[in-house]
């Protein structure tokens, strides 16, 4: 127990410390839990994840299947891009937001990975990769994740 002397007379304070630490402790985990919840089911409305591919190699080439965004064959330094079309059918405009990850996220560009998409309007986004001088030949991989996010 803590507790202090005064006069001859102890005085104990009836909280433990460890019972204090535990109870703040528990106050932020709640508190993390509801951001959380708050954030996945009312501010985030979906959620996209599309694989992206680039093969650094001695020569130049193309790959233009649908099923991952694949940049192709580039030089190193070298540059490649595609694009896609973004669209909803939500009643409601959503904010979209894409990030990249992975080993060759920061050779992607995308000049706007943030903007307001309104209901069944189209928009397209263009990716551009650039990549550095002396990468060693072979295939690099990444993420793009889009988020669409509801306007508060």
């Amino acid at each position: 127990m803590v507790g202090y002397e005064k006069e001859g007379e102890k005085i104990v304070f009836t909280m433990k410390l460890k019972q204090l630490v535990f109870l703040f402790a528990i106050i932020a985990l709640v508190s993390v839990a509801l951001t959380t919840l708050f954030y996945s089911f009312y501010i985030v409305e979906d959620v996209k994840v599309v694989p992206m591919d680039i093969k650094v190699s001695d020569h130049i080439g193309f790959n233009l299947d649908t099923d991952s965004m694949h940049f192709g064959i580039s030089t190193s330094p070298g540059y490649a891009g595609r694009s896609f079309i973004l669209s909803h059918d939500n009643e409601k405009p959503l904010r979209v937001e894409i990030k990249i990850y992975g080993e060759m996220a920061d050779w992607v560009y995308i000049k706007e990975n943030s903007f307001v998409l309104e209901p069944n309007v189209s928009k397209e986004v263009k990716f551009e990769v650039y990549v550095p001088e002396n990468i060693e030949q072979g295939h690099y991989n990444g993420t793009i994740k889009i988020f669409f996010k509801r306007v508060i």
